[in-house]
């Protein structure tokens, strides 16, 4: 990339997408049921560039956490769910 924000970048930057877990990478980690429950956690830097400004104040450069977990069951991802979501309101 070499331009951003409508301007030519000083140095050329490389972009890379998002990066989820694909199946293909999953299906190697998990090859049974006593592989789960899998939790992973993950952090990017993400870089925005904008055209127009906005009317409040943002960033150009912040960090994303993103999670992604496997369970052998539906019950396991719910009992997941709201122990991280009662973890974090009861952390503030």
């Amino acid at each position: 990339m070499t331009i951003g924000g409508g301007e030519e970048l000083a140095e050329p930057l490389i972009l890379r997408p998002l990066r989820k877990p694909s199946s293909a990478h999953v299906s190697k980690w998990i090859q049974s049921y006593r592989d789960l429950p899998v939790l992973m956690n993950q952090w990017n830097s993400v870089i925005r560039w904008e055209l127009r400004t906005k009317l409040f104040l943002r960033t150009l450069e912040f960090y994303w956490q993103e999670g992604h977990t496997a369970h052998a069951t539906r019950q396991e991802a719910v009992d997941e769910t709201c122990r991280c979501s009662t973890s974090t309101t009861t952390s503030r």
